[in-house]
């Protein structure tokens, strides 16, 4: 495989969008600032070209700004998820091991070290799970 090259700009624009999470899903410049350990200079230069692609959302609320993730990730989810036929294929697989179970069956893939549910059956019975599916 070969090496591939880095880009500095592109690693710090995903490392400022790494730090939006489900428990912190917004942050004014100042808190980005500081969880990321950018310079604010470049947080906010990032975070301007991220609203321009519509990556980033800008809102201001009691005359306080905040960034959060833009819908045009949900665009681009979406597009993977529509590449995915894992569901399809694993149907059929899922069925029958809910039958064989009676339990809630769960389809997820890895992404790095976390598990992502990309589809569920339900059971009849009362248990039930309700993992986030994306």
């Amino acid at each position: 495989m070969t090496k591939l090259s880095k880009s500095g700009s592109v690693e710090k624009a995903l490392s400022i969008i790494d730090c939006f999470t489900n428990e912190h899903s917004r942050y004014t410049l100042e808190e980005l600032t500081r969880v990321s350990g950018f310079p604010r200079s470049t947080v906010y230069r990032m975070l301007c070209s991220l609203e321009r692609f519509g990556y980033i959302i800008r809102e201001i609320v009691n005359r306080e700004v905040f960034f959060s993730l833009g819908f045009r990730f949900l665009e681009k989810a979406s597009m993977v998820i529509g590449q995915i036929d894992l569901r399809e294929l694993a149907r059929q697989e899922m069925s029958e091991l809910r039958r064989h179970t009676g339990m809630t069956v769960q389809l997820a893939v890895k992404d790095r070290e976390e598990a992502v549910y990309i589809d569920q059956m339900e059971t009849n019975n009362y248990i039930r799970v309700y993992p986030e599916i994306e």
